[in-house]
C-alpha cells in the first residue's frame, strides 16, 4: 500500500461491517425491548396495585365510615403478605391517615400510576417506586382512600431475562451474520484473488498466455472479461513486438554476416551453443530464449570495421588486431539505448563476449562476476565454434581437442559455471557438428532460428 499503510482485506472489512451492522440493531433492539419490558411493567404493576387497592377499599369501606381503627387496620394487614409492597395506608375523607403498614420512608419521585401519560416511562426510571391510590365508597359517597406504594425491584428479574435472550439472540445473529458474509466475501474476493494472482504472476514472467476464468455474478464477470481482453490485446502486442525484435535481430544479424562468408554459420551455431549453455546454467526458459535470440548480434560490430581489416586474408598486425576489437564497442553502440529489454541484452553481450573471467579480456578488462551472464555465456560459445571450425588461418579442431581447451582455461579465460554447463550438454554439440558436417557435405547450410 502507498504511505506504508497496511490495508484491510475484503473479508476482514465484510467481517468488521457484519458486527458493526448487528451491534447497530441490538443496541436499537435493546433500547425498543427495555423501552416495551417497562411498558408492559408499569402497566401490570399499575393493574396489580389497583386491583389490590379496590379490593382494600371495598373490605375497609365500612370500617372507614364507622371510624373503626382496629377494623381498618385488619384490612391493611394483607397488604403486607402482597410481594414488592413498601407501604400502604387508608385515609379519611380530609386526608387524615387512619391506618397505615409498611415502611414510613417513601420517596418524593415515586410514580403515581394513576395519571400514567407518554412521560411515565421516563419518570420510572428515574424513581425506584410506584403509588396507586383508590377512593373509598360507601353509600354512594367517598369517606376515604387507599394509597398503596410499591417497589420495582422485581423488574431487574424481566431486565435480566430481556438481557439473556438479547445476548443469546445477538450471538445467533452474528455468527448468522458472519457465515453470510464469509458466503459474500468467498463469491466477491475469490474471483478478485484469482485475478490478483494472476496479476503478480504476469508482473514477474511477463506471460500474457492465460486468462482468468469468467465468475458467477455479473459485476467480476465483467471484471474477468476486461482483463482477459485487455491481456489479449498486451498479447497481440507483446507478439507484434517480439516479432518485429526478431526481424531486426535477423536483418542486424544478415548485415554481420555479408562480412564474412564464415559468419553466418558460425552466427547460426555459437546461437544454438549459447542456448545449450543457458539450459546446462538452469536458466529460466525465458532468460535461456533471450540469451538464445540475441546472441547471432554478438559480432553485430564488425559492420563498422573496416573492409581492409575484415576482408585482409593474412594475420592481422597489432594496429589491425586492435582495430578490430573495436568491434565490440561498435556493437554496444549500434545497439545500446533500446527501450527493448531484448535489445539492451544484445547490446551487453556484444560489448562483453571478449571479456575475460581472470580481467585479461577486452574492451574493459572485466572480471568474474563483473562481466554480464549473457557475455560469459557468450564467450564459451563463441570459442567454441571458432576453434571447431575451420578458418583461412587454420583447419578445424576436433571436438576432444575442444573440450580439452575449454577445460583447460576454464577460471582464466571462461566462468567455470558456462563451462560446466555446456559440458553438461555436450551430445548435443556433438550432435550439432555432425549436422554441420553432413549439411557441408550436401551443400547446404541452414540458419539456426
Amino acid at each position: 500500500m502507498q504511505g506504508g499503510h497496511p490495508g484491510r482485506s475484503i473479508r476482514s472489512r465484510l467481517h468488521r461491517l457484519v458486527i458493526l451492522s448487528v451491534g447497530v440493531a441490538l443496541i436499537c433492539s435493546a433500547i425498543l425491548s427495555v423501552w416495551q419490558t417497562t411498558s408492559t411493567y408499569l402497566v401490570d404493576k399499575r393493574d396489580s396495585l389497583l386491583a389490590t387497592a379496590n379490593v382494600v377499599a371495598g373490605t375497609s369501606s365500612r370500617a372507614v365510615a364507622a371510624g373503626d381503627s382496629t377494623l381498618i387496620k385488619d384490612s391493611l394487614r394483607s397488604i403486607a403478605r402482597l410481594p414488592g409492597a413498601a407501604y400502604a395506608r387508608i385515609e379519611d375523607s380530609d386526608g387524615q391517615t387512619l391506618a397505615q403498614v409498611g415502611g414510613a420512608v417513601r420517596l418524593s419521585s415515586e410514580l403515581a400510576l394513576n395519571q400514567m401519560d407518554s412521560d411515565s416511562i421516563y419518570t420510572f426510571l428515574r424513581t425506584r417506586t410506584v403509588q396507586v391510590s383508590v377512593p373509598i365508597i360507601y353509600g354512594g359517597r367517598s369517606v376515604g382512600r387507599v394509597v398503596l406504594i410499591s417497589e420495582t425491584g422485581d423488574l431487574a428479574a424481566r431486565f435480566l431475562g430481556v438481557f439473556i435472550i438479547g445476548s443469546l439472540g445477538a450471538l445467533l445473529a452474528i455468527g448468522v451474520g458472519l457465515s453470510i458474509a464469509h458466503r459474500l466475501q468467498r463469491s466477491i474476493t475469490h474471483p478478485l484473488t484469482v485475478l490478483s494472482a494472476e496479476m503478480a504472476r504476469i508482473a514477474q514472467t511477463h506471460d500474457y498466455s492465460a486468462a482468468v476464468p469468467a465468475a458467477a455474478d455479473i459485476e467480476t464477470e465483467l471484471l474477468a472479461g476486461s482483463f482477459n481482453v485487455m491481456m489479449a490485446e498486451i498479447r497481440e502486442t507483446s507478439v507484434s513486438l517480439s516479432k518485429r525484435e526478431a526481424e531486426l535481430i535477423f536483418r542486424l544479424s544478415r548485415a554481420t554476416e555479408s562480412r564474412d562468408n564464415e559468419t553466418g554459420g558460425h552466427i547460426a551455431r555459437m546461437a544454438e551453443i549459447c542456448r545449450l549453455v543457458a539450459e546446462g546454467l538452469n536458466l529460466s526458459k525465458k532468460e535461456t530464449e533471450a540469451i538464445h535470440r540475441v546472441a547471432p548480434l554478438h559480432d553485430v560490430g564488425k559492420i563498422a570495421v573496416p573492409d581492409m581489416i575484415m576482408l585482409k586474408p593474412g594475420k592481422l598486425d597489432p594496429a589491425e588486431r586492435r582495430e578490430m576489437e573495436k568491434h565490440t564497442s561498435y556493437g554496444y553502440e549500434i545497439l545500446s539505448g533500446s527501450e527493448s529489454d531484448l535489445i539492451r541484452k544484445a547490446a551487453e553481450m556484444a560489448w562483453s563476449h571478449h571479456e575475460r573471467w581472470d580481467g585479461a579480456g577486452y574492451p574493459r578488462g572485466l572480471k568474474g562476476s563483473e562481466i554480464p551472464l549473457a557475455g560469459r555465456v557468450a564467450a564459451v560459445a563463441d570459442v567454441c565454434d571458432a576453434l571447431a571450425s575451420k578458418r583461412p588461418y587454420k583447419p578445424a579442431w576436433s571436438l576432444d581437442s575442444v573440450r580439452a581447451h575449454l577445460v583447460e582455461n576454464s577460471g582464466t579465460q571462461f566462468d567455470p559455471a558456462c563451462v560446466e554447463g555446456l559440458l553438461k550438454r555436450w551430445g548435443e554439440v556433438e550432435r550439432l557438428y555432425a549436422e554441420r558436417d553432413l549439411e557441408a557435405e550436401t551443400g547446404t547450410l541452414q540458419m539456426v532460428s
